[in-house]
């Protein structure tokens, strides 16, 4: 066989292989993001709550900037909550709910007001100074934050 033709089969074995390592990683994370999701939902999927935001703090995570808030509720279905784990960060206690939001977004800024599955409704929703309003996902997901920052509100 012709030495060039060996090198092109053994480039397109190659290439194959790592194709095919590249494919079944995006899966097997896929499958692994859509349990967790699953499972965050079963911890969460009853809460509702609603309120001002009353303070934020600001982190790293993922090479951008987070944040998370303090709310003085309106409105909460529970008295006190506490979850944190490698999925969630919420805590209710006194009127107060402490949750992470995510990355901040230049356009949106910092929210006035926040409400979480209202009426079971599965959706964050978040309005922003000057009536601009956003909604996501029902997630009160941990973005690697601590019991520390947990405690922050109250």
């Amino acid at each position: 066989m012709n030495p060039i033709i060996k090198q092109i089969i053994a480039i397109l074995l190659l290439v194959s292989t790592v194709l095919t390592v590249f494919i079944v990683s995006v899966i097997r994370s896929k499958k692994e993001g859509i349990k967790d999701d699953a499972e965050r939902l079963l911890i969460v999927k009853n809460i509702q709550f609603k309120g001002k935001v009353i303070s934020y703090k600001t982190f790293d995570f993922g090479g951008r900037t987070s944040y998370m808030v303090c709310l003085k509720l309106d409105y909460s279905n529970l008295t006190s909550f506490y979850a944190l784990n490698r999925l969630c960060f919420i805590k209710i206690k006194a009127g107060v709910a402490t949750m992470a939001v995510g990355h901040l977004d230049q356009y949106y800024g910092i929210p006035t007001y926040v409400e979480v599955n209202i009426n079971n409704d599965g959706m964050e929703h978040y309005t922003y100074p000057g009536g601009k309003s956003n909604t996501f996902d029902l997630s009160l997901a941990n973005y690697d934050l601590t019991e520390k920052d947990l405690n922050t509100c109250n």
